[in-house]
């Protein structure tokens, strides 16, 4: 996952488990990079790239503003403006943005809950469970040197601040089906806190027509503290939310009442706090050339890169137990320690190439990266050497190349086939005895595309083979990081679009649009994963893989007339399971465990409308999840998770 071409994952290479994804809601474009172009990213290869860019500046003078508000008292806005200049000096220009948002959530309280009482943070009322406030500026300068050759220097600092009134904790299957959009008053106090510094300094020049020459310098620093909820009367929570939490496996019913807020009893809260700090320098040359071979010309386009990186977690985490009263939801203090103190760092090595070259209606595209990591493991004080501070060395070279036919002007065919791999953190990777080895993968995918002024379809069929698969820390929420053993998920894709002329009785233009996946993902023998927190502990060969459904639809209709819009979509995605045990019990192993069931198909259907009043200013509306369809979206980290519920906005934009 990137950032302007630039890791923004907290720490990559030491915390691949990290929870972060940037602000989409700000971005100008979001980029999906497959093929030999993932090579030029890492240090995770497989599958490809999302990048996401943010508001590009440039030269002109340009502004933008929107507000909007929705269901839930969701408020937002995102402005703008972009001005440059040019002189002697050469050209210089600046651009500011800021984006804000507040809401609500859409959870209630199972009952009271403590308005001003114990607790590191502000408490929040009984209708705020799941909002959030977050706050995004940035600011980009960009100068164009007065020299012959185009030289430029951008520079970029960016701040998002997100509070955000969530944590772990989900429902019973039971209380589910009751209300879908409560939450337990014992989680009153789950609260992310979080800010995300990032700044860069790109030097661009263009050495010559055919070679370009780009350096980067970079440096995030990501720090959160995430209370919530971890035990109720000593107990895991994701075992109290099962249903087979009973008498007869170790449970009882006065948990699940302290956990509501019916019965007094003690709840603990686990602070996970960390500090991740990311640097490095990265540059790419590109080449375009054309040679002749056998009075054949071959134009390349050829990339050839190298990235130095450090990034490294702090952990310093602590719990608190508080007494909580029947009814009230009252806290009080009783008691504080101190959890864990954890540093892992890393220094990575790479280097890649990626080559296209066009041989007559014939593109051959094929590329490699080279990679070697040093990570360091220590846990609280203990003496270098020992197995709670280690250092551990990996190397990885993946390659990979694809070949396109352009039949013509409509039609194209293409494969391909690439090498994808995957670190685990210092902690995993440490030879501890049972160290976490890297993920390796083959990618394959074969398909044709075919384009006209009206009509355009591409289907696609992919193979995938994992060994050694990864499931991180955040998939075992709460266990170590682990390898499930092989995996191999296979399927096509099928995507076309229609814009038919006169195709209404009235005038207007209309676009159809539909696309399907088949995805059958499944074990490759049974699972390797002997940590019983795991999802993928207990999964047998040939079950289905967690959470990817094999059917996933989305299709609609476009349609334009004058400075109107409207749009009606449709999404489908079939159920799939909790675990890679695939079963309904909600046990795993012998252990209650609320993710052990099933996550329900839904038919979701979204509408959307707007009008343009001028050249600068527009309205537009929305409605997502139309027939408020109520649904199991997740059963990850601990319970039942409802999927949004009926929500609708209107955005007011202004741009000039």
């Amino acid at each position: 996952m990137l950032e302007d071409g630039i890791n923004i994952a907290p720490a990559p290479y030491s915390a691949p488990d990290a929870y972060y994804s940037p602000l989409a809601a700000k971005m100008n474009s979001i980029e999906i990079l497959k093929g030999s172009a993932q090579f030029r990213y890492g240090p995770h290869t497989t599958g490809g790239v999302i990048n996401y860019q943010t508001t590009p500046i440039d030269f002109g003078q340009r502004a933008y503003g929107s507000v909007s508000y929705g269901s839930h008292n969701d408020i937002s806005t995102h402005a703008y403006g972009n001005y440059g200049i040019t002189g002697r000096y050469g050209a210089i220009a600046i651009l500011a943005e800021a984006y804000w948002r507040d809401n609500d959530g859409f959870r209630d309280f199972t009952g009271p809950v403590d308005a001003d009482g114990a607790g590191p943070q502000d408490h929040y009322g009984d209708d705020d469970a799941g909002g959030l406030s977050q706050i995004a500026p940035m600011v980009k300068l960009l100068w164009q040197l007065p020299v012959r050759n185009k030289v430029t220097l951008e520079l970029k600092g960016a701040y998002n601040s997100l509070d955000y009134y969530e944590g772990y904790a989900g429902l019973t299957t039971a209380d589910f089906n009751n209300d879908p959009f409560q939450r337990y008053v014992a989680s009153q106090l789950d609260n992310m806190n979080s800010e995300a510094k990032t700044y860069y300094a790109k030097i661009h020049a263009e050495i010559t027509d055919d070679i370009k020459n780009t350096t980067t310098f970079y440096y995030n620093q990501f720090y959160r503290d995430w209370y919530k909820l971890d035990r109720v009367n000593g107990t895991n929570i994701r075992a109290i939310s099962s249903k087979a939490y009973t008498a007869a496996r170790g449970g009882n019913t006065t948990d699940i009442e302290i956990y509501r807020g019916d019965r007094a009893g003690t709840v603990r809260y686990k602070s996970n706090d960390r500090q991740y700090y990311a640097y490095g320098v990265m540059n790419q040359t590109n080449f375009d050339f054309a040679t002749n071979i056998l009075n054949r010309r071959i134009d390349h386009d050829l990339k050839v890169g190298f990235k130095f990186h450090y990034d490294s977690i702090n952990r310093d985490q602590y719990t608190d137990t508080y007494n909580q009263a029947a009814n009230t939801g009252t806290l009080t203090t009783s008691s504080h320690a101190f959890d864990a103190d954890r540093n892992q760092k890393t220094k990575g090595a790479a280097a890649y190439f990626e080559e296209s070259a066009t041989i007559n209606n014939f593109v051959v595209s094929f590329g490699s990266r080279f990679e070697y990591v040093k990570q360091h493991y220590r846990s609280g004080a203990a003496t270098m050497g020992t197995t709670n501070n280690l250092e551990e060395k990996t190397y990885a070279f993946v390659p990979g190349g694809g070949l396109t036919y352009n039949h013509d002007e409509n039609w194209q065919w293409y494969g391909a086939v690439y090498k994808g791999f995957g670190f685990t953190s210092p902690s995993g990777a440490r030879d501890d005895g049972t160290p976490i080895q890297p993920e390796k993968s083959v990618q394959k995918e074969l398909g044709v595309r075919y384009a006209d002024e009206n009509f355009s379809a591409s289907f696609i069929g992919f193979k995938t083979d994992f060994d050694n698969v990864l499931v991180l820390d955040n998939s075992n929420t709460g266990g170590d990081a682990d390898n499930a053993g092989k995996i191999v998920s296979k399927g096509f894709e099928l995507m076309t679009a229609y814009s038919p002329e006169n195709f209404l009785p009235f005038a207007g233009d209309t676009t159809f649009y539909a696309n399907y996946t088949f995805t059958n993902a499944n074990l490759d023998g049974d699972s390797t994963s002997t940590d019983s927190e795991s999802i993928f502990s207990g999964g047998r060969d040939g079950n289905n893989v967690p959470y990817v459904p094999e059917h996933v639809f989305s299709g609609g209709i476009d349609y334009a007339y004058g400075p109107f819009t409207f749009g009606i979509n449709v999404t489908h995605h079939s159920e799939t399971h909790g675990t890679a045990a695939e079963t309904d019990t909600e046990v795993s192993g012998s252990t209650p465990d609320a993710r052990a069931g099933k996550i329900d198909s839904a038919t979701l259907l979204n509408l959307r409308g707007g009008y343009e009043i001028n050249k600068n200013y527009s309205i537009t509306a929305g409605v997502n999840n139309a027939t408020d369809l109520e649904y199991i979206s997740s059963r990850h980290p601990d319970g039942v998770r409802a999927g949004k519920p009926l929500t609708a906005c209107v955005k007011g934009i202004a741009s000039f």
